[in-house]
């Protein structure tokens, strides 16, 4: 029972350590600009700056696809980090949750930075309601930190 508890008590330490990280400033701005009346268009082209996708008609991700969630889960009202993984000193996966009116989406950004005093891109978004589409099981799972 002792080591149950000690295992929970650094759990939640861990997880709360992880909730307090500081985001890459682009995903920041995407997410207040998406959260304002600026909505999903500016968040898109913030965090589409300096990609590959930065000048594309349809980028990978689309107003249209958020506009979809807004559709079944209602206004976005807020965003928590959930964890940031530094897989390299040039590239970082940021996990959010995006809280919206009606139920929670689980978002993935993958982040890039050319070189040191260069800002980070974002390069890379993936969301959907069902955090198992986007976390890797074993984060899910509390295993890995």
């Amino acid at each position: 029972m002792k080591r149950f508890v000690f295992s929970l008590v650094v759990f939640l330490c861990a997880v709360s350590v992880q909730a307090q990280a500081v985001l890459p400033e682009v995903v920041t701005r995407g997410l207040l600009a998406y959260k304002s009346t600026a909505g999903s268009k500016e968040a898109i082209a913030v965090w589409m700056k300096g990609s590959p996708s930065e000048n594309e008609a349809n980028p990978k991700i689309a107003a249209g696809d958020l506009a979809k969630i807004e559709a079944t889960y209602g206004k976005m009202i807020g965003f928590e980090p959930i964890r940031m993984v530094s897989l390299t000193a040039s590239l970082q996966r940021v996990y959010v949750l995006v809280k919206y009116e009606r139920g929670p989406v689980f978002f993935t950004l993958d982040c890039y930075k050319p070189v040191a005093d260069k800002e980070w891109v974002v390069y890379l978004i993936d969301f959907n309601a069902n955090p198992e589409a986007v976390f890797p099981r074993e984060s899910l799972m509390g295993l890995v930190k």
